[in-house]
């Protein structure tokens, strides 16, 4: 789905969220990374098809105070600080909003993350 056009120009969805300085990735109910814009896979590669907790944390299983769990469980929108190990295998510190994604029945079907590299505060 595209953005309206404006005075000729049409943007697609995903140049907007390629644009964004922070993060973007999408999970699924399984969380599998189903969506990473250019700025999750600058930070930590092509992680699509992956278990998040695998692709970002390198853990065997789901994580404790994980904000996709927590947006899955409330249904809400969540703030979690969590630490990361990035592409070229450094550790870093990153602020991640997480928000439930519904399907047109309201049912959550896939979380959100907007993630915020905060290493260096």
């Amino acid at each position: 789905m595209g953005i309206p056009e404006m005075q000729g120009v049409e943007i697609e969805s995903t140049q907007v969220l390629d644009s964004l300085p922070d993060g973007i990735t999408i999970q699924d109910r399984d969380f599998t990374v189903i969506y990473q814009n250019h700025a999750m896979r600058a930070a930590f590669g092509n992680q699509l098809g992956r278990h998040c907790y695998v692709a970002y944390e390198r853990r065997d299983a789901k994580c404790e105070g994980c904000g996709v769990i927590k947006a899955f469980q409330s249904g809400q929108p969540t703030l979690v600080l969590r630490t990361a190990f990035d592409a070229k295998g450094g550790t870093s510190y990153w602020e991640n909003a997480c928000f439930p994604i519904r399907d047109a029945t309201g049912n959550v079907i896939a979380a959100a993350e907007v993630c915020r590299n905060v290493t260096d505060r």
